[in-house]
């Protein structure tokens, strides 16, 4: 699916959130539940924390000046979904610290960030591409550029387009 480049980065974080969902809920054991968790913790230190804080950093300002944002459902949903996402890694690395079974957690967890990064690609950015104006994708463009400069490195950042070049 064609995304607006205001989004385009944080669309290609989707994708590697739903490799790691994948490989979270096909943990066959609690022997390889260990490395897959390992691996996703690994991924959720180095770029999913960051990427809840670039969207809500990034979105919910320039999004509030169109709707309020505690009654949405798009709001909601995604800050629901990254509390409880946020709150299971945590319960994973609690679990993996006092050597408890750790494969149904990883399921749940999978579950969760697979459907939580559908729902963006599929409701939440379908809805941000109708509802901001085109200064304002560019201004989200522009904030989560500088975001992921300052937080995530360059590397984070995709193809360079222009500001005419949409397609």
């Amino acid at each position: 699916m064609k995304r607006h480049p205001a989004l385009a980065d944080l669309s290609r974080d989707h994708h590697h959130a739903l490799v790691h969902a994948k490989t979270l809920t096909q943990t066959p054991d609690e022997d390889t539940a260990q490395t897959n968790a390992q691996r996703y913790i690994d991924h959720w230190n180095d770029a999913v924390e960051w990427h809840f804080i670039e969207e809500e950093l990034t979105i919910l300002p320039i999004l509030q000046r169109h709707i309020p944002l505690p009654t949405n459902e798009h709001v909601q949903r995604m800050i629901t979904d990254h509390a409880w996402i946020r709150d299971q890694t945590q319960h994973l690395i609690d679990h993996i610290d006092q050597g408890n079974p750790i494969k149904q957690t990883l399921l749940e967890l999978g579950e969760r960030l697979r459907e939580h990064a559908r729902f963006e690609d599929r409701e939440l950015f379908p809805y941000l591409e109708k509802t901001l104006t085109d200064d304002e994708l560019h201004e989200l463009h522009d904030r989560s550029k500088r975001f992921r400069r300052e937080h995530r490195g360059p590397d984070s950042i995709g193809p360079k387009t222009s500001r005419g070049d949409e397609t």
